[in-house]
């Protein structure tokens, strides 16, 4: 078993230095796929998704509109669910 992967806030515009979760597009614990959209966050300029990183289980701690900072996880992605 591999310890969980982080999926970072990626950096879309150089000048934000974070974004907001907009909405989730899966529950905590859920199965995931790699390529399926996690989240859809927005920054000063712009809204767009992020996706899974790799097959397993997400989980995250951040409610809608929360501000997350660039580079910092917005989820993790698990190979279980408990």
């Amino acid at each position: 078993m591999s310890e969980p992967v982080a999926v970072p806030v990626p950096q879309i515009n150089p000048n934000d230095e974070h974004a907001i979760v907009v909405r989730w597009h899966v529950e905590k614990g859920a199965r995931v796929r790699a390529g399926q959209t996690l989240v859809t966050l927005e920054t000063t300029k712009t809204t767009f998704d992020v996706d899974a990183p790799r097959d397993g289980f997400a989980f995250f701690e951040h409610e809608p509109h929360a501000e997350i900072a660039v580079g910092e996880p917005v989820a993790w992605i698990a190979d279980t669910n408990g």
